[in-house]
């Protein structure tokens, strides 16, 4: 199926018409699928899915770069031995299993004028570094104490001649903030899924990792459930019975039920604007919850000039600044001559990184790289492309990231709460897998259970009016 045409399948009205709908699905992601998924298998179809991309997926997007399709947004089947793995196994999704381990040559670790740091050092800090944040999750998970960051439980646990600080601050970095995109001081000590450290399948499939949502979107497209390229701009819940949800092209959609889909950062950023404004008790929520930055930087060299690790560790003395680079033409990744690397950055770099000209970016890397390999061994990348999704209108961030105080269970019920006929998910209200796909698939799920049950209620109800 060509998804750019996908879109063009329900046109009834065209630009600028008002149209009527049961049911309302905003935003055609891992929840606003999983939601639809839900309702077709339930034998609901009195629905339809409006996208303000030109794809589906939402931050599960895939292009082409390089001569080879590279996913832009989610890339790892996570957490691990979650229920994605089984999702992407009946997909048949072709995934390469990538361990970070400093043996068998999956990581290499150097300091910034290309001093390789020898592997039992290095295992020596990943142990201290994991063992201090393990200990962290039991003592939260047996502790009043909701003040505390992992920054304080781990300022006394540090061994003081374990390694050196530029060496333990990069692998901190590629623990903690590479999974959570902010450090260790500003995120609780409850932030839960430590399995999600560790080896999971690293989707190669060129199909691109949307290929799970292949089987509903083919139904949505046969029953004229999907529209793209429609950006809603603001939504009127003032009426009693119906929501009125206007488009960037003028086209104005009436419905008795909305979901709304959209990434925290953009309900955040006030793009859509609400008539009348969201109650302050859903603003909180909203607000409460940051959205994470994370940026994968895509390099294409005219030549391989580095060894075959999976992974180049960067440690420098600043925090955080390029720290880690994925080797795309690793064992069992892309074919060798890809010359691809994928350099991460979160948090504060990210956000840096991503408002900054492209050249700038290129040159820092290069910089980088050639106090790693020499001058004369490093070449200028023939092209580069970031991520994007901090600056994305319809994304404005990565995914949700921890809470400094934990998640309180109140936000989380409120972030959940309807208002009015509106609903809401998101891979940030859900109460086990936020910041995951599965999240995103599971809280589209859970509304659309909701909804039917309101459908339901509200046609008795016109029912009995009529009756009367």
């Amino acid at each position: 199926m060509n998804q750019k045409n996908a879109g063009k399948l329900v046109e009834e009205g065209g630009t600028g018409s008002v149209r009527d709908v049961e049911v309302l699905i905003l935003g055609a992601g891992a929840a606003g699928l999983g939601a639809a998924s839900t309702f077709l298998s339930q034998g609901f179809d009195q629905f339809l899915v409006i996208e303000g991309a030109d794809h589906i997926g939402g931050r599960v997007h895939d292009v082409e770069f390089g001569g080879i399709r590279l996913e832009k947004g989610a890339n790892w089947l996570q957490p691990i031995g979650g229920p994605m793995k089984k999702i992407a196994e009946k997909a048949d999704l072709e995934c390469q299993k990538v361990e970070a381990e400093v043996n068998q040559h999956k990581l290499m670790v150097m300091s910034e004028n290309g001093e390789v740091i020898p592997e039992w050092e290095v295992e020596q800090v990943i142990t201290e570094v994991c063992d201090i944040m393990v200990e962290a999750g039991d003592f939260a998970a047996n502790s009043l104490n909701s003040e505390l960051t992992m920054r304080d439980f781990m300022a006394d646990r540090y061994c003081s001649d374990s390694s050196s600080d530029a060496l333990r601050k990069a692998v901190e970095w590629y623990v903690f903030d590479f999974e959570y995109t902010v450090p260790p001081e500003q995120a609780s000590l409850d932030v839960g899924h430590w399995d999600r450290v560790g080896s999971s399948g690293f989707v190669i499939d060129q199909r691109g990792f949307k290929i799970i949502f292949a089987d509903v979107v083919a139904r949505l497209v046969e029953k004229r459930r999907l529209l793209l390229n429609r950006k809603v701009i603001s939504i009127d819940h003032s009426q009693i019975e119906k929501v009125c949800v206007t488009c960037a092209d003028g086209t104005v959609f009436r419905a008795d039920a909305v979901l709304l889909t959209f990434s925290l950062g953009v309900l955040q950023s006030g793009l859509v604007e609400f008539t009348p404004p969201l109650p302050h008790w859903k603003t909180t929520a909203l607000n409460h919850t940051p959205m994470g930055a994370f940026t994968k930087i895509f390099l294409k060299f005219p030549r391989k000039f580095w060894d075959d690790s999976e992974w180049i560790m960067h440690v420098s003395d600043r925090r955080g600044y390029y720290p880690a680079f994925m080797n795309m033409e690793a064992q069992g990744l892309f074919p060798i001559g890809t010359n691809i690397l994928i350099a991460f950055v979160v948090g504060a770099e990210a956000q840096r990184v991503e408002n900054q000209p492209l050249d700038t970016t290129r040159e820092e890397i290069v910089t980088v790289m050639r106090g790693l390999y020499g001058e004369q061994q490093v070449p200028s990348p023939t092209d580069i492309m970031l991520s994007g999704w901090l600056n994305d209108p319809l994304q404005m961030g990565a995914f949700s990231a921890p809470l400094p105080d934990g998640a309180p269970s109140k936000i989380l019920h409120q972030l959940q709460t309807p208002v009015g006929r509106i609903f809401f998910g998101g891979e940030a209200t859900d109460d086990k897998f936020a910041g995951f796909v599965i999240g995103g698939m599971r809280s589209g799920e859970r509304e659309a259970k909701k909804i039917m049950r309101g459908v339901l209620k509200w046609e008795i109800k016109r029912k009995g009016f009529l009756g009367k």
